[in-house]
């Protein structure tokens, strides 16, 4: 049985399995600081990086109700302040298409 494991982050980092908080388990880019959202299982977490990461990835447009943004495929919250719009959804890997205007 082969072993799941995160690949390569898009800006070239290392991805590291976290444990967050009451036992779950997130991945986090070494170089950039990128993140999944956490969840129950490591398998989780490393599925959904993965999906993000990957070459034929899926995207997801942003939408947004006053000041909060999010995904439009999961509904996940996502960040757009001074540090940068989010690149994938934490929730579910998708990367996100930010609309301009």
């Amino acid at each position: 049985m082969l072993e799941l494991k995160p690949v390569r982050c898009g800006c070239g980092g290392e991805a590291e399995i976290d444990i967050v908080p009451i036992d779950r388990r997130r991945v986090r880019c070494q170089k950039c600081g990128i993140r999944t959202l956490s969840f129950a299982t490591e398998a989780e977490a490393i599925t959904v990086w993965n999906r993000a990461m990957c070459h034929t990835e899926r995207t997801a447009k942003v939408r947004h109700n006053g000041d909060y943004f999010f995904c439009a495929e999961c509904k996940e919250g996502v960040s757009l302040s001074n540090l940068g719009k989010d690149r994938y959804c934490p929730g579910c890997g998708s990367k996100l298409e930010w609309s301009e205007g």
